[in-house]
């Protein structure tokens, strides 16, 4: 056959891989990756077209067979920059974040200038737990290219993880101006904003996510999330019941919208009914239990109402019945044996409530891990550690970073071998109360972060102290009930200011006139009970020249619903009912401090930290304690203190010993001093860390 001079008539590797790219290009990627292996058919060591076939295994979905080609590729070329990209982001993909570690190090190095090398590398140092190297890398990808929407988005959720919410807000929001339509940013955006607590801004993050993606249930779920947490209930309720079909569990959401309780109730009537619904709703469930999936647990809202412990009546009965839909889907763990050594404690603190936490309990637990008899460790979540190192930097003890799955959180606890976990609270969000139903300790205490029972089967003990629990008091709960004889806190004296001795100076700070007391309520406004509404009446008709000042809610909506409330209550003389804003901690103290009198709330009062916070503003507060523990802290306090003329025992001794305080200034000062000499000797008190820990001891001997 004759041949044209200077031509071979092999058709060569090259030729094969030009034909693949051109392919690949037209959209033929079968055809593409045919011409691909035949030009690795002529030429093995073909780099660029072991990256092509790569690049065709992975865009079939095939990624262990793209693996090879892309190792092939950059190890025949480890020059080229984007060969060790391919290599290392598909090693990523594949679950193994050490060996592309060094390949995006090297793309990052080949090709300093490209913003993808460096994001890729700020992905797999995430990966890693590496987060302040992850953050460099991010960093220098955007510095490169101001506009990396996915750059900027990524970066949000590993500050969000880390606990440094704002940043993470400015990252999002950066990430949405360069990107509209990245839409898992608008829905991180909207749970960034959640945690600072701006609801408003978060539900308008959710209804525009949900504008791009309609009928996702998830976001949907999230949405009636943020209108509940407004106090919007009613609105809340029909959004659930809207989106209960598409929902992953469509009886766990009826159930959940069944069970809500309102934050603020119209009146008695209203609250009881809407328990009245909830123990309907929990007699459908008992017949028909909605299904818990363990990997969703941790978002699911399952968790019982918070409510049940700001109203009257004994929980326990409800919060029983809701454990025992629940338990029985949950296998507890197999124990592991102990470690060898001193005992070890777990304290789980979950994620928000790292403040509370630190100012109740945390000087305790920090005294026990130093006596260094039981080796503690604080089980929190990764933003939580960081808080919490932030918050006490001097304590001596370990941390156990957690998964946010619970079940993944549980196994990790396990791993641990902890003779004892003590959990701060039991019931104010999904983790801490579906933890403890894996059981990943042999013991599991609750204690008073959270006033009430768990209902949990297996919890074994709820640890509160003699003086806050009153006769009998071991029925209220599921646990069996360890009293401790100190008051169960080592709270450290808040920086308190000092306060103006004359009544005229202190009650210019509410912008009311010299001779008009003012009488102060600090509580959260969900702990306003419709029985307190005619107390109130009576003291301001007890004392007409009284104001009574509350501090507002974050949310406005609640904050109004009450406000609607007293007026109904009190006629015109709800006109000396205001709402100050909530304040920061230094304008807080300073209002406590200059106010005439703090009033308690019935049924659910003072915790230790109002109680706390009054003693060292040196504060009379006036309490009425309650039959559970939740109404009794102010009373135990200052029955320690030997000022039990604040302590009354009926709805009218209350009125006439807060309306004395108010109007008796010599009256007030004796009390003052009294404080005043009872915190010298409380605060920081080393006894019931001495406590606590013989009573961790004493469950390890058993």
């Amino acid at each position: 056959m004759y041949q044209p001079s200077g031509r071979s008539s092999m058709t060569t590797a090259a030729d094969h891989f030009r034909a693949a790219t051109a392919a690949w290009a037209a959209g033929d990627h079968p055809e593409a990756e045919r011409l691909a292996g035949q030009a690795l058919a002529v030429d093995p060591g073909h780099a660029d077209a072991h990256s092509l076939l790569g690049l065709a295994r992975l865009q079939s979905g095939d990624r262990g067979a793209a693996l090879p080609h892309w190792r092939a590729a950059a190890a025949l070329r480890p020059d080229v920059a984007a060969h060790r990209y391919n290599l290392a982001e598909l090693c990523r993909r594949l679950n193994d974040p050490v060996s592309a570690e060094p390949e995006f190090r090297a793309a990052a190095e080949l090709a300093p200038q490209w913003a993808e090398a460096h994001f890729g590398l700020g992905n797999v140092l995430g990966d890693l737990g590496r987060v302040s190297e992850a953050l460099a890398a991010y960093d220098r990808a955007v510095a490169l290219q101001p506009s990396f929407a996915r750059a900027l988005y990524n970066r949000g959720n590993l500050l969000r993880e880390e606990g440094r919410v704002v940043p993470a807000e400015r990252d999002y929001r950066a990430a949405l101006a360069a990107d509209p339509d990245l839409t898992d940013a608008r829905v991180n955006l909207g749970a960034a904003l959640g945690e600072l607590h701006r609801w408003s801004e978060a539900e308008r993050c959710y209804r525009e996510a949900l504008e791009r993606r309609p009928g996702d249930a998830d976001l949907e779920a999230a949405l009636a999330g943020a209108v509940l947490a407004q106090g919007r209930t009613a609105e809340a309720a029909r959004l659930m019941e809207a989106c209960e079909p598409r929902a992953a569990s469509p009886a766990l959401t009826r159930m959940r919208r069944e069970a809500l309780l309102p934050p603020v109730p119209d009146s008695a009537a209203a609250l009881a009914a809407a328990h009245v619904r909830l123990r309907d709703a929990l007699r459908r469930a008992a017949a028909d239990p909605p299904r818990l999936d363990p990997g969703r647990v941790h978002q699911s809202g399952a968790e019982p109402p918070m409510g049940l412990a700001y109203h009257s009546a004994d929980p326990r009965p409800a919060l029983e019945a809701f454990a025992a839909l629940y338990a029985p889907q949950i296998t507890p763990l197999e124990p592991l044996s102990p470690k060898e050594g001193i005992p070890r404690v777990g304290v789980v603190v979950t994620h928000g409530h790292e403040g509370v936490y630190d100012r109740c309990l945390g000087r305790l637990v920090e005294r026990i891990a130093a006596r260094e008899r039981v080796a503690v460790a604080l089980v929190c979540s990764r933003s939580g550690a960081n808080v919490l190192r932030h918050l006490r930097p001097s304590f001596p003890g370990e941390y156990l970073v957690l998964p946010a799955h619970v079940h993944e959180a549980a196994e990790r606890i396990r791993g641990a071998r902890f003779d004892v976990l003590h959990y701060w609270e039991i019931g104010t969000d999904a983790t801490n109360y579906f933890l403890p139903y894996f059981r990943p300790s042999r013991v599991q205490c609750a204690t008073w972060g959270w006033p009430v029972t768990s209902g949990n089967p297996r919890v074994d003990w709820y640890v509160s102290g003699a003086d806050l629990e009153p006769s009998g008091g071991e029925s209220h709960y599921t646990e069996r009930l360890c009293r401790l004889g100190s008051l169960p806190t080592c709270y450290e004296r808040p920086p308190a200011p000092p306060a103006p001795p004359a009544p005229a100076a202190r009650r210019r700070t509410f912008g009311v006139g010299p001779d008009v007391p003012v009488y102060l309520c600090v509580q959260n406004l969900r702990k306003w009970h419709p029985d307190f509404d005619a107390t109130v009446a009576a003291l301001l008709a007890a004392d007409r020249r009284g104001r009574l000042v509350l501090v507002g809610d974050e949310q406005p909506a609640i904050t109004q619903a009450l406000m609607a409330r007293l007026r109904r209550a009190l006629g015109p003389n709800a006109e000396r009912v205001g709402a100050i804003a909530r304040q920061e901690r230094g304008g807080y103290l300073r209002l406590v401090s200059h106010a005439d009198v703090v009033l308690d709330t019935p049924h659910y009062g003072s915790g230790a930290n109002t109680v706390a916070d009054a003693v060292a503003c040196e504060t009379p507060l006036v309490t009425w304690p309650g039959p559970f523990q939740r109404g009794r802290w102010a009373g135990a306090v200052l029955g320690r203190a030997g000022l039990n003329p604040l302590v009354t025992r009926s709805a009218m001794q209350f009125v006439e010993t807060a309306v004395r305080v108010a109007n008796d200034e010599p009256f007030r000062r004796e009390l003052a001093a009294g404080l005043r000499a009872f915190g010298a000797v409380w605060f920081d008190h080393p006894d019931a860390a001495v406590e606590l820990e013989g009573f961790w001891l004493e469950q390890v001997a058993r």
